[in-house]
């Protein structure tokens, strides 16, 4: 029979704690890296929005904006919303959205669409948007509600000056102006 001496069972010990230590070592690399690549994916992917946006130039012009705020493009793949701009567009028959879907939208591009506000303010029941895009490698949802009546509550004065054509020039700037802020 052979005896175990106590230096053998400190060497024992001390492969045992470096085993574990090392096990230790690559579970927080792996969590680590899955992090990061989180962290990656979330700081360079598309965002796809929906906001309002109006301009006042010689008349008030109202607008339903798609835009990218994210890093990287993306295609629309579905795209809807509770009601049907066919009575809200200002353009003839040209209707917003319509051809959205199968659309590729770079970082940054948005589409502007200029809506009767009139119109859309008859029925104060917020917008629901739905969009769905993807890149290569992922999917992704959004669901925006824009509350029409909050665009009501907000009140913009506008210099005035007695010819037509200055009063554009003027309103312009401050347009202008208001969007860098």
């Amino acid at each position: 029979m052979s005896t175990i001496s106590i230096s053998d069972i400190i060497q024992l010990f001390g492969i045992l704690i470096s085993l574990i230590t090392g096990i230790i070592a690559i579970v927080i690399s792996v969590k680590t890296l899955t992090q990061n690549n989180q962290m990656i994916e979330e700081s360079t992917r598309p965002y796809l929005t929906i906001y309002t946006g109006t301009t006042y130039f010689q008349d008030t012009a109202y607008f339903i904006i798609l835009k990218n705020f994210g890093q990287s493009g993306a295609y629309i793949t579905n795209f809807s919303c509770n009601r049907s701009f066919e009575e809200y567009t200002c353009l003839g028959n040209s209707i917003p959205f319509r051809h959205i879907i199968n659309t590729h939208i770079a970082p940054g591009q948005s589409f502007r669409y200029r809506i009767d506000s009139t119109k859309l303010l008859e029925d104060r029941d917020p917008l629901v948007f739905s969009i769905e895009y993807k890149t290569q490698e992922k999917s992704y949802s959004e669901s925006i509600v824009i509350n029409i009546e909050a665009d009501l509550d907000v009140v913009h004065s506008r210099a005035n000056s007695k010819d037509k054509e200055l009063r554009t020039i003027s309103f312009a700037l401050q347009d202008i102006a208001e969007k860098m802020l």
